[in-house]
């Protein structure tokens, strides 16, 4: 079985939703944030091994949040993700 645990940040439902129930399925242990504010909410209570944030948010920018982390839990990894093909944004 895999261990870690792990924040899946998100603001599209399905999304968020398919792969938090996909990576559970693998043996991990998974949370779920809809928003930067929910996922800064739980990392004010929790440190993960590992977060895979929507650059894209209603609520903000997950290079926010990748800043956010990386001061308070620079143990975490971060990957970003986007369903937008933005070849800028990338780089960024």
């Amino acid at each position: 079985m895999i261990q870690g645990s792990l924040l899946i940040v998100d603001d599209d439902r399905q999304v968020l939703e398919s792969m938090a129930d996909w990576l559970r399925s693998h043996g991990l242990q998974v949370d779920a944030a809809r928003g930067l504010a929910e996922a800064s909410d739980r990392l004010s209570r929790k440190s993960y091994d590992l977060l895979l944030v929507d650059v894209r948010l209603q609520d903000g920018d997950g290079l926010d949040l990748l800043e956010q982390v990386r001061r308070t839990h620079p143990e975490s990894q971060v990957i970003l993700i986007t369903g937008y093909g933005d070849a800028d944004a990338a780089v960024e």
